[in-house]
């Protein structure tokens, strides 16, 4: 079914169809990288519970408070990182 509409862009297609593996690989190399110390993760400490799409402001509201919520809890472990790369 997905194959129909990009028949005529292969190429496409083909990139529709592997983008989970590259997903993938991308959240297992982004790991690689924090244990590493290259990188610092600021993500979700809970499952949200959302799709890609969310038309209700409470939900949003939600989501936006618990982000900043975790934003404040992370600064100061962010700071701290920051100032021993520089």
């Amino acid at each position: 079914m997905f194959k129909w509409p990009y028949r005529k862009h292969p190429k496409v297609y083909e990139m529709l169809e592997k983008r989970h593996l590259q997903y993938n690989e991308s959240l297992e190399k982004l790991k690689e990288l924090e244990m590493q110390g290259k990188a610092f993760v600021i993500s979700p400490q809970e499952d949200l519970a959302i799709g890609r799409l969310v038309k209700d402001s409470d939900k949003t509201a939600k989501i936006f408070n618990l982000a900043y919520q975790q934003g404040q809890h992370t600064l100061p472990s962010l700071k701290k990182w920051l100032n021993e790369k520089i």
